[in-house]
């Protein structure tokens, strides 16, 4: 029974020792994002082709030389342009994330290296940071703009002023 027990006691030491993690990125709160905005992306995908081939199907009951085709046919033009650009982005998300995969993992094994524990919540934060610019409305309306400078300094616009309760004199 000894002899038992002295061969399996190193072995249980050496089953004990740490590895390095098999799937880090799985932890990576970039990498998860990026992976909800790929799935994001295929939803957005799969309905534009249902709309696409509903398009498709007016296309064919459209009455001749009543003029609806000319507006069925730019409503697939529109739909196939948003899918296309659709496939693009899907694409984007593919390699992005492939790319993220690659340098957490080897981020990871440095860090494993080291005797650290691997994590960068300022990265994290850039990229929250990015994200939020990224998708932020681009065009800019300059009559908002205005006035929400007004409305944030306190300064009454024209249209703002209040009439006086006194009628202004004159001859």
């Amino acid at each position: 029974m000894r002899k038992i027990v002295i061969l399996f006691f190193p072995m249980l030491f050496l089953g004990a020792c740490s590895k390095p993690e098999t799937n880090p990125e799985l932890k990576d709160p970039i990498y998860q994002d990026i992976v909800t905005q790929m799935g994001l992306t295929e939803k957005s995908i799969s309905e534009m082709e249902k709309k696409l081939e509903t398009h498709h199907g007016e296309l064919k009951k459209v009455v001749p030389q009543t003029g609806q085709i000319k507006y069925v046919e730019k409503r697939i033009w529109e739909t196939q342009k948003t899918l296309d650009q659709l496939k693009q982005q899907q694409k984007y998300w593919i390699i992005r994330k492939d790319q993220r995969r690659d340098l957490v993992r080897q981020k990871s094994i440095e860090a494993f290296n080291k005797g650290e524990k691997w994590s960068d919540p300022a990265e994290y934060e850039a990229y929250l940071t990015e994200k939020r610019l990224r998708l932020a409305k681009i065009d800019w309306d300059t009559k908002e703009r205005r006035a929400n400078f007004m409305k944030e300094s306190g300064l009454q616009t024209k249209g703002d002023q209040k009439p006086s309760s006194a009628p202004a004199s004159g001859h």
